[in-house]
């Protein structure tokens, strides 16, 4: 049987920072590459498709997260935000009405393909081992937080729209980096087994519009006392500066690329025709699992 651990000796396996309960909020600039190379499809627009490129739309979109709910899973978050480990990543999945979902680091490879994406997690660079944490759930009438136990009950944070989650696979402790926004409420569908730790407090409407492909420039920490920081609290200022050299970055990756995509282009198309015949999978599945 295994052995059940308390959020603190949780936080303290896992190297995090007890985050106190305190609401921490965390700004993306997330930019609409998808959009951008649909339109680099059409050859009679592409001179000025290569203009609007350069200043693709961009929005800001803002998350609070709650770390009295899921102390575990928002310190997890934070704590890859503060390493700008989710800069320049893609968000590969995305189901109408559902969910919208990124965090793979395979995704700053601008030769990885997007479909492809789902598998990867954060590497911890000290024992170069994944780090995944426990499903983390609190029951919304005794306040009390489950670690590894899928909740019957109703829950303090459920799954309505506008809020963000982690992806996970099968087994219940396997959550690591994925995170997902919700597009509508589909608490009937996820409450209870997946763990909600925060959600968006501006910028919904351009989340709705998020489709495969489009990237995460930057993630900082806006507001909150991180007490492990070495660095202050990102100023607006500090996010556009972070932005734009991201935004270069990407710019860079995605000309490298670019001829080399063109080459297999109708390669990768017979290759996703075929897998598309056999790979059958539930919305479920294919929304959530990391």
């Amino acid at each position: 049987m295994e052995q059940i651990k308390s959020t603190e000796e949780y936080l303290e396996e896992l190297e995090l920072v007890d985050l106190e309960g305190q609401e921490v909020t965390v700004e993306m600039v997330v930019q609409k590459v998808s959009q951008e190379e649909e339109e680099e499809e059409n050859e009679n627009e592409e001179e000025e498709n290569e203009n609007e490129e350069e200043s693709g739309e961009r929005e800001k979109i803002t998350v609070t997260l709650n770390s009295a709910a899921a102390p575990v899973t928002a310190a997890n978050f934070v704590n890859l935000v503060e390493q700008n480990f989710y800069d320049a990543l893609a968000f590969h999945r995305f189901v109408e009405g559902f969910v919208a979902q990124g965090g793979d680091p395979q995704g700053r490879d601008p030769d990885f393909l997007i479909e492809d994406l789902g598998s990867g997690k954060f590497i911890n660079p000290a024992t170069e081992a994944p780090r995944e944490i426990p499903l983390e759930i609190q029951v919304a009438d005794t306040g009390e937080i489950v670690y590894n136990e899928v909740v019957a009950d109703p829950v303090e944070l459920s799954h309505e729209a506008g809020v963000i989650a982690m992806a996970r696979s099968q087994a219940l402790d396997t959550a690591s980096s994925q995170f997902y926004f919700t597009l509508d409420n589909v608490a009937d569908q996820l409450d209870g087994g997946y763990a909600v730790f925060g959600e968006v407090s501006e910028g919904f409407d351009f989340v709705q519009e998020i489709r495969e492909g489009d990237r995460i420039l930057v993630a900082r920490v806006v507001d909150g006392d991180i007490s492990s920081r070495t660095s202050e609290i990102a100023t607006e200022s500090d996010l556009l500066n972070d932005w734009i050299n991201a935004d270069n970055e990407v710019k860079v990756s995605y000309v490298l690329s670019i001829d080399e995509d063109t080459e297999n282009e109708n390669d990768d198309s017979d290759a996703d025709s075929a897998e598309d015949d056999i790979v059958e999978t539930s919305i479920l599945d294919d929304a959530i699992l990391a």
